[in-house]
């Protein structure tokens, strides 16, 4: 049995998340303490190989995306 892994990562810490604002399609920067987040998720996930990669086009979720793929050896 051939069997594909998958794993699901959310946007990191947003200012409307931060002022309990709730985003829909609205978009809304990263907070710094959102950075560091996505920053310390890269140390449990250094030791894998990803096969594709795919994300939303939202700007949260590219933010997070750019710094995660920055911070992964």
């Amino acid at each position: 049995m051939n069997m594909k892994l998958v794993y699901l990562l959310r946007h990191s810490q947003t200012e409307d998340n931060n002022n309990r604002i709730i985003q829909g399609q609205s978009d809304s920067p990263l907070t710094p303490e959102g950075m560091n987040s996505i920053k310390k998720r890269t140390k449990k996930l250094n030791d894998i190989t990803f096969n594709v990669i795919y994300c939303s086009p939202l700007g949260r979720a590219r933010s997070s995306l750019d710094i995660l793929l920055k911070e992964l050896k």
